[in-house]
C-alpha cells in the first residue's frame, strides 16, 4: 500500500513540476512581444519533457514496487522449500530402518541427528551442515523470516536436501 501511495505522489509531483516549469518559462520570456511565440514553444517543449520524465519515473517506481513484491515472494518460496525439506527428513527418519521410537509419530531433530551419527550416515561435516540448516529452519518457524537472507535460505535448503539424499541412500542399502 505504501509503495502505491509513493507511486501516486511521485506522478502528481511530476505533473506539478511540469506545469510549474511551463508557467515559469512563460513569466520569464513573456515581457517582450517577439518572445511570445518562443515562450510558447519553450513551454510546450518543457511540458513534453516533463511528461516524458514523469512517465519514466512512473515506470521506475512501478518496477521497484514489483521487485519488492517479487523478492518477498521469492523469500517465502525459499522458506517453504526449506520447511518441505525438513518435513521430508522427519518423514524419512520415521522409517523402521532408523530405529527411532516415537509413540506420537513425531520425531525431534535432535533425535534424527543422533540416529544419523549412530548409523554413520552423516559425517562430522554433515552434522555441522544439519545444525546450520536447523538454525535457519528454526528462524523461519519462529517468525524471523524478514531477518534471514535469501542466500542463507537457499544454502540451508540445498544442505537439507543433500542430507535427505544421504538418508535415503542409506535406507535403500
Amino acid at each position: 500500500m505504501r509503495s502505491r501511495a509513493r507511486f501516486y505522489l511521485l506522478a502528481i509531483g511530476m505533473v506539478i513540476a511540469t506545469v510549474g516549469a511551463g508557467v515559469l518559462t512563460n513569466l520569464l520570456t513573456g515581457g517582450a512581444q517577439q518572445w511570445d511565440q518562443a515562450a510558447s514553444i519553450v513551454s510546450a517543449i518543457v511540458a513534453v519533457v516533463g511528461l516524458l520524465v514523469s512517465v519514466v519515473a512512473a515506470f521506475i517506481a512501478q518496477r521497484a514496487s514489483n521487485s519488492a513484491v517479487d523478492a518477498a515472494h521469492n523469500k517465502e518460496s525459499l522458506a517453504f522449500g526449506l520447511l518441505f525439506a525438513f518435513s521430508n527428513i522427519e518423514k524419512e527418519a520415521l522409517k523402521p530402518r532408523w530405529n527411532i521410537e516415537s509413540p506420537s509419530r513425531q520425531v525431534s531433530l535432535r533425535e534424527i541427528r543422533s540416529a544419523m551419527i549412530e548409523a554413520s550416515v552423516w559425517e562430522e561435516r554433515d552434522v555441522i551442515l544439519f545444525d546450520l540448516a536447523t538454525q535457519t529452519r528454526n528462524a523461519v518457524v519462529h517468525g524471523d523470516l524478514d531477518e534471514i537472507d535469501p542466500i542463507d535460505l537457499r544454502y540451508a535448503t540445498e544442505k537439507a536436501e543433500l542430507l535427505l539424499g544421504k538418508m535415503r541412500a542409506a535406507s535403500a542399502d
